[in-house]
């Protein structure tokens, strides 16, 4: 029988649920007060930016535009503004610049002056960033705290949606499950309250399976509609939405050939099931690349190869050591000269962009050494790494139930077998990339995660209630053993993320050490550059007025004075003989710690947050 709770109709039910989602509202919101800018949110504020004020999209190849574009939304006016004179980072005016063909005039428009940014005609997004920045940080560094709340708001969305679907799906025990493990889980607060595309992706992904399931278990023309929907977000919300497309065309193609779902009832033999869904992948296909050429406003669509290959290719650190050809490097040079392709020039280059990383690797720090690009274990250890121990717990009961239930015949759902078999696929392509520079690349598996965990606690909470049930093992059904042992897992993600709270970049679960521990497996995408406001409140505790400071990132140094502390850049191989603290990020001394031979044998007076080592002068 099913689980003892709140009724089927009663309302109040959903009142838990609201409560959950104001303080997963709170936790974002103080949390972020205080984060300073990381090292690519000036990029994706400038690329939103750019698609409002100019109308221009050819700053978005590195990702597609829809989630920059949001992100950006409330500042969609401000194109029509004056520029201005500008300010220094401690709020001071600048003094009057000359102006030159390539200086904007303090009477020029945002969008007049966007235009004339020191690499706009290159598209080269780092230095249009910092451009913007320098020119009156006070104001940039508002922007992107607006920015910032933006992403907030996604992120409850779709805290709201994995209710929704799981109350709607498996009940209400497995929603609030759900929900509370989002809701604390320090890797998605983390990345919830961000500018970048890492949470819209994984908030379309999982919008996109649930649309997936949906087709699976009702084959109709509804449910491809909404797919279409879905995954057209998703592939314009990141590149590597487009993998996500072809896995789940697979998937869907899959379970028409077998039979599975409601594929099962339909009239027709295989061959025409399967041919009806390859047709309607096909529509999808077609409508998604009209919908990506017009959220590229349609530039450059429907080129030549040979008029593909003549374009001047966007400038950035990537296409840099191949001479800006990167698109010659890649398949579509290949191609006919005469073929002309219906995407849009700025796509193609981004994919292209996309895969010389890949394929020359990025991140080389795993388990407390240099390692070669691309470590088939980086994913799996990170996935495990970053998720709460209650979270994997519930997740081992979870899967013991299963086979348990397996074995007593009662097969797992379309939607479990779905969520799975993405999850697998997915994690083994992860496993596959050479870029490893932090798990946000596989945030959409730790939503799935959730949900299953969720599920998991449903069934373990149902197990109590009806301790005969098919799969059910005796020492379950006992007592209460079920729903105690799910609300513990639940209250230890809660003191696991108020352990870590507010630097929840940096955290890593009790199995693995902690934070302390962690840091061991994985440094390059925990030390983001968010700490540098606890490194100025230490600055102020201290009494420093000025530190000694190493970084290779543009606007980090303008970040601290903006806080009143006055910053020394120096280099890592030469000494720094000064009387000022000296500062070194715990991912330049990973990667980099022959740089800094002279200071070894001695050890940072401070660490903040795990990521700044702090070296008094001797």
């Amino acid at each position: 029988m099913p689980a003892k709770g709140p009724a089927k109709g009663d309302w109040r039910r959903h009142l838990i649920a609201l409560a959950l989602l104001m303080l997963c509202g709170a936790l974002l919101w103080t949390s972020e007060r205080g984060r300073t800018l990381t090292a690519d949110e000036p990029l994706h504020l400038v690329r939103g930016h750019a698609l409002w004020w100019t109308h221009s999209s050819h700053l978005s190849y590195a990702h597609p535009p829809l989630a920059n574009a949001i992100t950006s939304l409330p500042y969609a006016g401000r194109g029509d503004e004056a520029w201005g004179a500008g300010a220094k980072p401690d709020g001071q005016p600048r003094p009057p610049a000359r102006v030159s063909e390539r200086r904007p005039s303090a009477a020029a428009t945002h969008a007049e002056a966007f235009e004339r940014l020191p690499g706009w005609d290159v598209a080269q997004p780092l230095s249009v960033s910092t451009a913007y920045f320098r020119h009156d940080f006070g104001v940039a560094r508002a922007e992107l705290t607006g920015a910032r709340r933006m992403m907030m708001l996604w992120t409850l969305a779709l805290g709201l949606f994995i209710y929704c679907w799981s109350e709607r799906r498996w009940g209400w025990s497995a929603a609030i499950v759900s929900l509370a493990l989002f809701c604390l889980h320090p890797t998605l607060l983390a990345h919830g309250r961000l500018v970048t595309t890492d949470m819209p992706l994984a908030a379309t992904a999982f919008a996109s399976l649930a649309a997936l399931i949906a087709w699976i278990e009702r084959p109709g023309w509804a449910q491809v509609g909404l797919f279409g929907l879905a995954t057209t977000a998703m592939a314009l919300s990141k590149h590597s939405g487009l993998a996500f497309v072809v896995v789940m065309s697979l998937i869907v193609l899959g379970a028409a050939l077998l039979g599975r779902g409601g594929f099962a009832q339909q009239r027709g033999g295989r061959a025409r099931r399967v041919g009806l869904v390859f047709g309607q992948l096909t529509l999808v296909a077609v409508v998604m690349i009209f919908v990506i050429d017009a959220a590229y406003m349609f530039d450059r669509v429907g080129l030549s190869v040979a008029e593909i290959l003549a374009e001047p290719e966007p400038h950035n650190w990537i296409s840099k050591r191949h001479d800006y050809q990167l698109l010659e490097r890649s398949p579509i040079a290949a191609l006919p000269e005469s073929w002309r392709l219906p995407f849009p020039y700025t796509w193609l280059v981004g994919l292209a962009t996309v895969s010389e990383q890949n394929g020359a690797g990025h991140g080389r720090y795993f388990f407390g050494m240099r390692a070669a690009p691309g470590n088939p274990l980086y994913f799996p250890v990170m996935l495990f790494a970053k998720s709460p121990t209650g979270l994997l717990i519930l997740l081992g009961f979870g899967a013991g139930l299963v086979v348990a239930r397996v074995r007593a015949g009662v097969r797992p759902s379309v939607a479990t077998t779905v969520l799975a078999l993405f999850a697998a696929l997915t994690l083994a392509s992860a496993c596959a990339s050479k870029i490893n520079i932090g798990v946000r690349h596989v945030l959409p598996l730790i939503v799935i995660l959730v949900v299953l965990a969720g599920r998991a606690g449903q069934l373990l909470v149902e197990a109590a209630a009806d301790p005969g049930s098919p799969g059910v093992p005796s020492w379950l059904g006992a007592g209460r053993r079920g729903p105690a042992l799910v609300l513990s897992c639940v209250l230890a993600s809660a003191v696991g993320a108020a352990w870590t709270f507010p630097a929840w970049l940096g955290d890593f679960n009790l199995l693995v050490g902690g934070p302390a521990g962690g840091h061991r497996i994985s440094v390059i995408g925990e030390d983001w550059g968010q700490d540098l406001g606890d490194l100025a409140e230490l600055a102020e505790a201290e009494g420093w007025e000025q530190v000694a400071y190493h970084t290779t990132f543009p606007l980090r140094r303008e970040e601290l004075e903006s806080r009143g502390l006055k910053v020394r850049k120096i280099g890592c191989k030469k000494p720094y003989r000064g009387p000022d603290p000296v500062v070194i990020h715990l991912s330049d001394w990973a990667r980099r710690h022959s740089c800094f031979t002279w200071l070894d044998g001695r050890e940072p007076a401070h660490v903040v947050n795990h990521h700044l080592l702090v070296f008094e002068t001797e």
